[in-house]
């Protein structure tokens, strides 16, 4: 977890000229079923947070935090999306805030 939250715990500066064109998720990228093997987790991540952090959805803001929590939900299928629903956003769920980080810990466990 390290990693992730060193990638996405500052805003990544990108120069003047720079013209955006990567999106949070385009429906191409490879998403995530919950599989028990870690690398598959970890490439997963890996991917997930280049694209979080080119999408200037980098940084310590809460409320960044909260977009990257809702825009995982398209990069999630299978048991990974049933866990996300019931348990992150679904209205019967035991904690009502979560941080991108405790996300991807409650994944993996």
């Amino acid at each position: 977890m390290g990693n992730v939250c060193e990638r996405l715990g500052q805003p990544y500066e990108f120069p003047d000229r720079f013209k955006q064109s990567t999106k949070p998720n385009s429906g191409n990228e490879k998403k995530y079923s919950r599989t028990p093997k870690f690398s598959d987790l970890e490439t997963w991540l890996i991917t997930v947070t280049n694209h979080f952090v080119l999408s200037r959805l980098g940084g310590p803001d809460a409320k960044i935090d909260q977009l990257r929590v809702d825009f995982l939900q398209t990069w999630l299928e299978g048991k990974a999306l049933n866990w996300y629903n019931r348990h992150v956003v679904g209205s019967n769920r035991s904690i009502p805030y979560w941080t991108f980080c405790d996300v991807i810990e409650g994944l993996y466990d």
